[in-house]
């Protein structure tokens, strides 16, 4: 009777064994045990390593030897770089990663304030949130083509940063290069890009009032506010993809001296270029159906404007304040003038306004407290 119960107990047992190890397993936690080598803590999962902390006094040296004792003997290799994992490791200048990581995850190098270049390895498709914020020495970053993405804050207050170029990236999330101050020349994507798409985000470049040059290769979609109050930007390419230009979006560049705006767009935000005092724009793109409020407030070197004839919304004072230009030319074929056509708009008065005979109505309050030349 003893040894029946004894098998029973066994039996129940085992049972609860293999039910823990399938509830471990499907949750992942199989076989993740924390190790220590060196400065570094790292999790294990069959062969393969993530590194999850470091000494915070901890030198590039003994990050180097700890890398390499981990994957000595090539039993393990190490696939990952936890979130935080060397978050403010205010000794550390370079790191150099070890070859078949696949993975660094946000906040990985957050704080490391003595930081001055680093390399990231082929393969990578995101650089995640505020992987490098805080670097504040960072000088160098190396970023390979297979990088479509660039997450919030990534690079935020990276003051010593003047040069970035990620060819491949097509988007950016919002505040990815916040209070880089020193930021000069910005390349993103190529002329022919890589199949992907994605848009620029409002602020993604806040309080780098230093930037002059941007390249935005093709790929990216939509541009939000994200160049406003770059009183030094005096050159910006855009590309043949982009569909909207949004709110704010090239407020205030004041020094930008002209912008070729691609043919494929189709709307132009409320104040997108509203401050731009030295800007000209060759022709608005015969796609263009909407036009925001303010859009062009404030344009005060703008000479011509050509209404193409796809436009149909123009809001308040999109032109107001544009106090020298001189011809406005409506494109033949349009019919109805859109409503609130040069609102609150005052001309010099040689104005030269061409407007086609196939016009026979203006919408609106399309002159409302606008004042035309005798």
């Amino acid at each position: 009777m003893k040894n029946r119960d004894k098998n029973t107990l066994g039996r129940i047992l085992s049972a609860l064994g293999l039910l823990l190890a399938l509830a471990l397993a499907a949750s992942g936690l199989s076989s993740a045990f924390a190790e220590q080598e060196g400065v570094l803590t790292y999790t294990l999962s069959g062969d393969e390593a993530t590194i999850t902390d470091c000494d915070e006094d901890a030198t590039d040296a003994d990050v180097a030897k700890a890398f390499d004792e981990i994957s000595s003997g090539g039993a393990i290799k190490i696939v990952a770089i936890g979130n935080n994992a060397f978050s403010n490791c205010a000794s550390l200048t370079v790191i150099d990663i070890p070859d078949g990581i696949t993975s660094i995850g946000s906040y990985a190098f957050y704080g490391c304030s003595e930081f001055e270049s680093f390399v990231i390895p082929d393969g990578f498709e995101t650089i995640e949130n505020a992987m490098f914020a805080g670097c504040t020495k960072l000088t160098s970053v190396t970023i390979p083509e297979s990088v479509t993405s660039i997450q919030g804050s990534a690079f935020s207050n990276c003051v010593a940063l003047k040069e970035i170029s990620a060819r491949g990236v097509v988007s950016l999330a919002s505040s990815a290069f916040s209070g880089c101050g020193n930021l000069r020349t910005v390349t993103l994507g190529s002329e022919t890009g890589n199949g992907q798409t994605g848009s620029i985000n409002p602020d993604a470049f806040s309080g780098c009032n230093a930037l002059e040059t941007v390249f935005v290769g093709e790929g990216v979609t939509s541009i939000g506010n994200a160049f406003s109050n770059k009183s030094k930007l005096t050159a910006i390419r855009l590309p043949g993809t982009l569909a909207d230009i949004e709110a704010g979006a090239f407020r205030n560049c004041s020094s930008l001296p002209e912008i070729e705006l691609p043919l494929g767009i189709t709307s132009i935000g409320s104040y997108a270029f509203s401050g731009c005092s030295s800007l000209s724009v060759p022709e608005l793109p015969p796609n263009v159906t909407s036009i925001g409020s303010y859009a062009f407030y404030g344009c005060s070197t703008l000479t011509s404007i050509s209404i193409p004839i796809k436009l149909t919304n123009i809001e308040s004072s999109a032109f107001a304040n544009c106090t020298s230009l001189s011809e406005i030319i409506i494109e033949h074929g349009m019919i109805d003038l859109p409503i609130y056509f040069l609102t609150e708009t005052t001309f010099k008065d040689n104005l030269i306004l061409r407007v086609p005979m196939s016009v026979i109505s203006v919408g609106g309050q399309g002159y409302f407290n606008t004042t035309l030349p005798n």
